[in-house]
């Protein structure tokens, strides 16, 4: 399990968009995470989909939707990461609760 903290680069404009840039760190951090491992040849450590969880169903429904809205049309492009991730079948992002 990683646990990072850090300051974020952005400010976003609701809390499912502050918890959407989470959500890439974290997805950055499983890809690197995986990379590692299958580089070590530890493929069978990392099944795919690795699971990202989250805590706000905004957020985790723009990690796998296309969904553009007058509220998410404004999130920077770097942080749709996730939304490439699910799609290649990295990762996939559930609800907490």
């Amino acid at each position: 399990m990683v646990s990072v903290s850090k300051k974020a680069n952005h400010v976003g404009q609701s809390a499912s968009h502050n918890e959407y840039m989470a959500i890439t760190h974290a997805a950055k951090h499983v890809a690197w995470a995986r990379d590692l491992l299958s580089e070590m040849g530890l493929e069978e450590m990392c099944p795919k989909p690795t699971t990202v969880w989250g805590d706000n169903k905004a957020a985790n429904l723009l990690s796998h939707e296309d969904i553009i809205t007058c509220g998410n049309q404004f999130i920077q492009l770097p942080y749709h990461y996730t939304k490439q991730e699910v799609e290649a079948g990295n990762i996939q992002v559930l609800d907490i609760v």
